[in-house]
């Protein structure tokens, strides 16, 4: 079966955005770190080309991984900063609407 990739959404409370930014964060560093490990075990000219390929999907998906992360806590972080600079942004007064000569 394909390792098919879904995109899911859940509801957290204002105070949790960064503790779960950050659970997101750290996960794209692990695969990064997963990434690094992979390059340095791998050896294109002494591994079989079997194995070179294999690593070298590998370290494409995890790096398709840590991009879909990063771009997660991007959209998140954006989304907070916009929330939070909106709540301390005055808002202007409402004026009762101009009634229509007619």
């Amino acid at each position: 079966m394909n390792d098919a990739k879904v995109k899911i959404a859940y509801t957290v409370s204002v105070s949790e955005i960064r503790q779960e930014v950050a659970k997101i964060y750290h996960r794209a560093v692990s695969d990064l770190k997963a990434v690094i490990n992979e390059c340095d075990m791998t050896d294109p000219t002494g591994d079989s080309v079997s194995d070179v390929l294999s690593a070298i999907d590998k370290i494409r998906k995890l790096m398709f991984s840590i991009d879909t992360n990063f771009d997660d806590c991007v959209s998140i972080l954006a989304d907070y900063q916009r929330m939070v600079a909106e709540m301390h942004s005055p808002t202007p007064p409402m004026t009762p609407p101009v009634p229509e000569d007619g």
